[in-house]
């Protein structure tokens, strides 16, 4: 019995680890992407991105992108 639960406990910090792993690639991915949610960026918008301290980025095509989701 004890032989059992030296292999699961050890079956349960790989799974755990398998996991946090994957968990931090998916952040580190989505820290890398942004999110179109505008194609016309006005005065007042901008204000409330400022203020939100949310960071934004207007690109080549004059998109509106967000940083803060992915």
């Amino acid at each position: 019995m004890r032989r059992y639960a030296k292999v699961m406990l050890t079956l349960t910090g790989l799974v755990l680890l398998v996991v946090m792993i994957h968990t931090g690639l998916d952040i580190q991915a989505r820290d890398n992407a942004y999110l179109v949610f505008t194609e016309h960026a006005d005065e007042s918008l901008l204000q409330r991105l400022e203020e939100s301290r949310i960071p934004y980025v207007i690109d080549e095509a004059g998109n509106f992108d967000d940083q803060s989701q992915g």
